[in-house]
């Protein structure tokens, strides 16, 4: 394992303590968003997903919807697949809060086409668990 990957490893963790008490705490928050912060820049799938919604609500610091959904996009890119339903659920609010903006109009319909693709994913892997087992009974 990479320096890099372990050191993401451990700025995640040390976020998700603070994670944990952000609801209690606004300082827990801001160390939560600066540790993820660092864990992201290092290219940590998890920690990009958790930056962008703390970003979306904007907890710890800033609020900037629109570059949650971007991190959350670049999350899924980088293997974390739980964010692209999670993109789905952000895309619906995205536009439950601007539903008169063009980009509101556009997040609704983006986010029922994607919701499409994941319910297509998960007959792709149904199809692939099927075939593991067979390879596995002919093995």
């Amino acid at each position: 394992m990479s320096d890099n990957i372990l050191n993401a490893d451990l700025y995640y963790a040390e976020a998700m303590k603070y994670d944990w008490r952000q609801e209690s705490s606004p300082a827990a928050a801001t160390l939560a968003r600066v540790a993820f912060n660092q864990a992201a820049s290092m290219g940590h799938a998890q920690a990009i997903s958790a930056l962008a919604h703390m970003t979306f609500d904007g907890s710890g610091g800033e609020q900037d919807r629109e570059l949650a959904l971007i991190l959350l996009w670049s999350s899924f890119r980088r293997g974390n697949y739980i964010a692209l339903q999670e993109l789905v659920d952000m895309l619906e609010s995205y536009a439950e809060i601007s539903p008169e903006s063009q980009l509101g109009k556009s997040s609704e319909e983006t986010a029922k086409q994607v919701e499409e693709i994941c319910q297509k994913l998960i007959l792709v892997e149904h199809f692939i668990d099927k075939l593991k087992l067979q390879k596995s009974i002919k093995n």
